[in-house]
């Protein structure tokens, strides 16, 4: 079994790359959604109501995504109710709350953007942005991730998935799923030893005395 070189992952150009046959613009396209203020006058929005898959939606929700983003609460905590909020929200929101989740939410709290990304039904737009903050996380939860993605038959982005899996890992298996694994599971063996090898130790614990103070 071919094991590449376990060398830095090289940075993935989403921008400049291009554009391939058969496969979804990822890598050219650029959003032109209009990010939402962590603060500000949000009282603007009207209050008339709609049914969005069967779910009822009100233009409100600039307001409601503005008051949790100010909110005290921990980064991981408003990350998590972002992604509660998702399914009372109409697509503009999603999107903006769903990006805002991304960046609050830390690694070990990656599970329910990995399943958003490996469902071929979520919509382009928020593939795109779970695609995009997948490339910053590390090794250990990115390749298995896109491995998910590139080997799922009917995802948009399994094609561009595994264009980069062959970017970091230096060769393509193509469609054969058993060696990707087993490169995978090597190369972030070998990613969180090197990480262990890096970590400055900690110093040693000073001797106390045994005997009890007077």
């Amino acid at each position: 079994m071919p094991t590449p070189a376990h060398t830095a992952a090289p940075e993935v150009d989403t921008e400049s790359a291009p554009a391939k046959a058969g496969k979804s613009n990822f890598f050219t396209k650029r959003s032109s959604s209009r990010p939402l203020a962590a603060s500000g006058d949000a009282t603007s929005a009207t209050a008339t109501h709609a049914l969005v898959n069967g779910v009822e939606v009100s233009a409100e929700w600039e307001l409601r995504l503005a008051e949790l983003l100010r909110s005290d609460v921990q980064p991981s905590e408003r990350g998590r109710q972002l992604l509660e909020m998702l399914p009372q929200l109409p697509p503009a929101g999603r999107l903006q709350a769903l990006r805002r989740a991304a960046e609050m939410l830390p690694d070990d709290g990656y599970a329910p953007l990995n399943k958003m990304l490996s469902d071929p039904e979520t919509p382009a737009d928020e593939l795109d942005a779970l695609m995009r903050d997948l490339l910053h996380r590390p090794d250990s939860l990115k390749l298995p991730a896109l491995l998910t993605v590139a080997r799922t038959g009917e995802h948009p982005y399994r094609g561009d998935a595994r264009d980069i899996l062959a970017v970091v890992l230096g060769e393509d298996f193509e469609e054969d799923w058993s060696t990707w694994e087993k490169v995978i599971a090597a190369w972030v063996e070998q990613e969180t030893e090197n990480l262990a090898a890096d970590a400055p130790e900690s110093p040693a614990p000073t001797e106390r005395s045994a005997r009890s103070p007077r």
